[in-house]
């Protein structure tokens, strides 16, 4: 079942790549420094990417949770070599968008797309 799967994988990428825009993930880590009077060192890895923005129907905004002006990002989780958390953001065109929420879409637990919601930080 994991090679049917796997075609799942290749196939949502590829048309999400076709359909969708560049993106980049973005992943902040922090090392301790050297000497405890040091201030520790903040580095960003950028993950290049591929998504398709949608907006939320209206029945799914409660103003709270979702708010009117958050999107959804279906990410293809083929070639992203990280697995998108809150702590993480998302760049398309230039815009730093927060992670807000991350629903993998996994049917034998190997995901294939991601559904992240994001908000302008």
């Amino acid at each position: 079942m994991a090679g049917k799967y796997d075609a799942t994988k290749v196939s949502a990428a590829k048309t999400i790549k076709k359909s969708g825009v560049a993106m980049t993930l973005n992943r902040k880590s922090t090392t301790a420094a050297t000497n405890p009077w040091e201030p520790p060192t903040e580095t960003t890895t950028a993950y290049p990417c591929n998504g398709v923005i949608t907006n939320y129907s209206a029945y799914e905004i409660d103003g709270t949770v979702i708010r009117r002006d958050d999107r959804k990002v279906l990410l293809a989780a083929d070639g992203l070599a990280v697995t998108p958390t809150t702590a993480d953001t998302l760049t398309i065109g230039g815009v730093e968008l927060a992670i807000m929420h991350v629903e993998p879409i996994a049917p034998s637990n190997d995901p294939i797309i991601y559904t992240v919601q994001v908000r302008n930080v």
